[in-house]
């Protein structure tokens, strides 16, 4: 049986860059040993990230770092999503959650925020079209593949450091690599150290970049918002930019693709890059 396990109020205060304690995403913080927690930082319950930060967010002492900035409000979409993810246990999303969906919960018709929890709320396709957007879905989905690919995010071996600091880690030992995350949720940079004993060369999984490790540990510095997710096996770098609905082609993607919405109502937009003939470049088309 698993139950669920609201970590909203968490994830708003550490996604606004506020005092926060996620460590509730540990099921082993209830005393448990199997992961029968269901977690989530939003729900239709609960009121959306991106609204909270972009409206209430804090911001650095010299005000050169402002959650209220879309752009640096979606990278802290990414970093929740990040770590909701990677850490073992049962997880679920929101719709347009992966897409940094800004509306609250208490949004009327008329677009006020009145109390109107029950009230239709746009469906925004066209957030696709927005760069920002389209690299939170891309990290979200990154994620999601890796947990369903790799043992490792299902290990139960593993250690977490996510309690009331900005600064938050975890490592996960699994049969085939072991994974080191790191991320800062405060509003200026910091150091933040990772213990793990017996490992010497690690890969930045987004990046692609290595690390040499010494003495079973190492520490590196993050900007506000910032977060690595290391391996100890390079593994294939993640797709970025392009979206297949339905069933996924496992093979080396070629040519990106996209198909929207879905569900489809009346009329489907698939847009696609076309292979290019000789002499001429690749070319996008709808």
């Amino acid at each position: 049986m698993m139950v669920w396990n609201n970590l909203n109020h968490d994830f708003l205060e550490s996604g606004m860059g506020f005092s926060n304690n996620l460590s509730g995403l540990d099921y082993r913080t209830r005393g448990w040993s199997a992961p029968g927690t269901m977690s989530y930082g939003e729900s239709h319950d609960e009121e959306r990230m991106m609204y909270k930060k972009l409206n209430f967010g804090n911001q650095s002492p010299d005000g050169t770092y402002r959650m209220k900035d879309q752009a640096t409000a979606l990278a802290r979409q990414e970093l929740s999503m990040v770590f909701l993810l990677a850490v073992p246990g049962p997880r679920m999303i929101w719709q347009f959650g992966e897409l940094g969906y800004d509306y609250s919960i208490n949004t009327c018709g008329d677009g006020t925020v009145n109390g109107c929890r029950l009230a239709n709320k746009p469906v925004r396709w066209d957030y696709r079209n927005d760069p920002l957007r389209q690299r939170v879905y891309d990290i979200t989905r990154a994620m999601l593949d890796l947990r369903k690919t790799y043992s490792v995010f299902q290990t139960t071996d593993f250690r977490t450091d996510l309690g009331d600091s900005y600064l938050k880690s975890a490592v996960l030992r699994g049969t085939e690599f072991d994974v080191a995350l790191a991320g800062n949720f405060g509003v200026t940079a910091a150091n933040i150290p990772v213990s793990m004993a017996g490992v010497t060369k690690l890969y930045e999984y987004f990046t692609g970049d290595s690390i040499t490790v010494t003495g079973g540990s190492f520490t590196l510095n993050y900007l506000p918002g910032q977060y690595r997710l290391f391996t100890t096996k390079r593994l294939p770098p993640p797709v970025m930019g392009s979206l297949v609905t339905g069933v996924r082609d496992r093979r080396p993607q070629q040519y990106a693709m996209e198909a929207y919405p879905n569900p489809v109502d009346e009329l489907l937009e698939v847009r696609f890059t076309a292979p290019p003939a000789a002499g001429t470049k690749a070319r996008s088309m709808i």
